[in-house]
């Protein structure tokens, strides 16, 4: 695309001048932030007024796993737990029309959806291995869990095996709630 830029910068600290942009859309992001207030005031500043603000961010108090081979729903908590030491916010997106408003938004619209996925035993659903199991199963989890001593390499090891189970067994489905707001910068 001729139009589109990518750039790597601090949430905190933008480097983009006041009034600057007509929209800004967080997916997966504010989860990460430990000063959410922060980080919506730096995008207020960026935004001209009438700008838009769109954010999506899970629940991780709403996951669930069907079935539940080997307890593979502890990953949840333990990703939720990683999250948490890191100062971040794992239930941020049931949070974020209070957080929209304490930033000043207004004419605030709130949502929820749910991810889900299914086993390789449904024809035509959603691929299991990239959007599920490797984000809860790979490195960026494993680590830190292991380090603060939330689970154990075994466990891990046993996971993984389980979450091949899960992905054949008929009919077997995950999910959580993802939590939505649009915001206006008056």
């Amino acid at each position: 695309m001729s139009n589109a830029q990518f750039q790597v910068a601090d949430a905190l600290a933008l480097p983009f001048p006041d009034d600057y942009f007509d929209a800004v859309h967080c997916h997966s992001i504010l989860i990460y932030i430990p000063n959410t207030i922060a980080a919506l005031a730096e995008i207020y500043r960026v935004l001209k007024p009438g700008g838009i603000l769109a954010a999506r961010d899970p629940v991780f108090d709403s996951c669930f796993i069907e079935p539940d081979i080997g307890n593979l729903s502890r990953l949840y908590a333990i990703c939720s737990a990683v999250f948490t030491s890191n100062g971040g916010h794992p239930q941020i997106g049931k949070e974020l029309g209070a957080k929209y408003l304490e930033a000043a938004f207004v004419d605030i619209e709130v949502t929820a959806t749910v991810g889900s996925w299914f086993s390789h035993s449904v024809p035509g659903a959603p691929s299991t291995s990239d959007e599920f199991g490797t984000p809860l199963l790979g490195p960026p989890i494993f680590n830190p869990a292991i380090e603060l001593g939330l689970a154990t390499k075994e466990e891990f090891e046993q996971w993984n095996k389980d979450f091949i189970t899960w992905q054949e067994s008929p009919g077997a489905s995950a999910g959580f709630l993802w939590g939505e707001a649009i915001g206006r910068k008056p």
